[in-house]
């Protein structure tokens, strides 16, 4: 597989960062994950103006990003048709600082790879507290062995997911995903406001349901609030939705046909940027 690293295009196993890089050191550095699908990025244009403020809060200079290497990329990994995962990285640089650093000059990284997506499956999910309460909370990071361990906890669970929860106890996100739920057409989700990451696709979604009769409401809920009727949902940029029909051993409905209609919509308003043989070239500030 063929990286863009630099302003260069490189084998991946050639690639190489040196060991000075602060996103090697200290996992200083922000990334955005994207899906690719016969030639179209979902939510470009949200996903950079996300990297974007992330690498400003971080004291982090701000690459171009153009889509004529990402559409280079493709070409010369064959992904222009079928599903495929691009990741875009910015590293911290390498200033030797123990602090952030403002204008600090970073390293960008583009890497695309084959995405199977699983089909349909409601999802069990574990729960614990969020035992990192600092704001990094909200910015996708390079350090995420956090977001890793929680992983591995529901792995070793014998369960999909990890569910956090805030101090307070009101439901926040999963190690991968946001989480929002359904009562009638009022489609809930995590108060933004709290310390967790409200993602490109979730956001997206709020935007797309009132198509579909759905008003959207934004709350500080606690898991015991949750009615057994509720369908709960998971969301990411790459899986879509997936029902949740259980927490913590609390079951929830699961309804199909409801998962189809808001899967539909989601879909159906994707904005979606072409990279394919005849996309025209632009950058991005």
């Amino acid at each position: 597989m063929m990286i863009f690293c630099d302003g260069s295009f490189i084998d991946e196993k050639e690639a190489a960062l040196p060991i000075t890089d602060r996103g090697f050191l200290f996992g200083d550095g922000v990334f955005t994950t994207l899906r690719l699908e016969d030639g179209n990025l979902w939510n470009f244009q949200a996903h950079v103006l996300r990297l974007k403020e992330n690498c400003q809060r971080l004291g982090i200079r701000f690459p171009s990003i153009h889509l004529e290497d990402i559409q280079k990329l493709a070409v010369q990994n064959g992904a222009e048709k079928g599903l495929w995962r691009c990741k875009i990285i910015v590293t911290g640089g390498d200033s030797r600082s123990l602090a952030l650093e403002k204008e600090r000059l970073g390293r960008l990284l583009i890497r695309l790879a084959p995405y199977n997506q699983e089909g349909y499956k409601d999802l069990s999910l574990g729960v614990m507290p969020s035992l990192y309460q600092g704001a990094l909370q909200k910015i996708k990071s390079l350090s995420y062995l956090d977001k890793l361990q929680l992983k591995q906890r529901a792995i070793d669970s014998e369960l999909d997911d990890i569910l956090l929860f805030s101090e307070e106890k009101y439901l926040l996100e999963c190690s991968f995903s946001n989480l929002f739920w359904v009562n009638g057409t009022e489609l809930s989700y995590p108060d933004p406001c709290l310390n967790f990451l409200h993602g490109t696709s979730i956001q997206h979604l709020l935007h797309s349901v009132s198509k579909i009769g759905f008003s959207t409401l934004a709350k500080r809920a606690l898991l015991e609030s949750l009615e057994k009727e509720t369908q709960v949902y998971t969301i990411n940029s790459l899986q879509g939705l997936l029902p949740v029909r259980c927490i913590h051993g609390r079951s929830f409905a699961t309804n199909f046909k409801q998962w189809q209609e808001i899967s539909r919509v989601y879909k159906e308003t994707m904005p979606l940027t072409y990279i394919g043989k005849t996309a025209i070239a632009e950058s991005l500030q």
